[in-house]
């Protein structure tokens, strides 16, 4: 599938976008994705799929594969910038010397290929899991939710996707590619690891169905903090205890 994504965005123009244009469309574009959920019926999908004899099963997978790659692109986009940002740094550099290199985009391409792909298996997964756990409490599920994900933060798993997230630097010299399509597939490497880093606090969306504005710049907040904070262990510590916490308020 990423080849097929390649040959496509590979004839683009060499300069189609600077790198401060690049960094305000993803900006916008995120902002965007958020005043789209923020104003669109989201939020309403799973109170329809409860109620699915008034709504097509159809017309609600349909929300879902609607909503989920719109919450990728509005939350990783801007996740993405602490990474994007040390590839410019190599960028410029070697501008100033002449060597041949590729535009940022491609890795931003290659980034968010990754997740919206991981999006769109998680919106026919959340749809179909919602329905098998439509006969349970919504408030167990989210019980669950929250207290798997607590434990996942505090795995070497974890804390090992993190490091790679936080220096791509280390990567990007050691692994460094000079074409379009090399820097694209440098782009897919470090969201598969950003989707590990993640995929327990995206979990929470999976099997509670949370799609609240609050909930998603929650994550959105804990996921952007944790690769830029001087001590991320000790910050997965302290949101896996408020994980926790959450749980136990709402079990009891």
């Amino acid at each position: 599938m990423s080849e097929i994504i390649y040959k496509y965005i590979k004839h683009f123009p060499k300069h189609i976008i600077d790198t401060l244009t690049l960094y305000r469309i993803i900006l916008l574009v995120s902002f965007l994705g958020w005043v789209y959920m923020a104003f669109g019926d989201f939020h309403d999908t799973h109170a329809q799929h409860l109620h699915h004899n008034a709504a097509s099963h159809g017309a609600v997978l349909y929300d879902y594969l609607i909503f989920w790659p719109t919450m990728s692109i509005a939350m990783m986009l801007p996740i993405a910038l602490p990474m994007l940002s040390g590839y410019t740094d190599i960028y410029y550099a070697a501008q100033k010397k002449g060597t041949p290199i590729a535009l940022p985009l491609w890795f931003i391409v290659g980034y968010m290929f990754v997740w919206v792909s991981f999006s769109l298996i998680m919106a026919c997964v959340s749809f179909y899991l919602n329905s098998l756990l439509m006969p349970y409490d919504t408030n167990n599920v989210l019980v669950l939710a929250l207290i798997l994900t607590g434990i996942y933060q505090l795995t070497p798993v974890k804390n090992n996707c993190l490091k790679k997230c936080r220096t791509p630097l280390i990567y990007f010299i050691g692994n460094w590619q000079f074409t379009a399509k090399g820097v694209f597939y440098l782009g897919v490497n470090r969201g598969f690891y950003c989707l590990a880093c993640c995929i327990a606090l995206m979990g929470i969306m999976v099997l509670s169905a949370t799609h609240t504005i609050v909930a998603m710049l929650g994550l959105m907040l804990i996921m952007y903090v944790e690769r830029v904070i001087p001590n991320p262990e000790f910050f997965n510590k302290i949101t896996a205890i408020v994980f926790f916490c959450f749980a136990l308020i709402l079990f009891v």
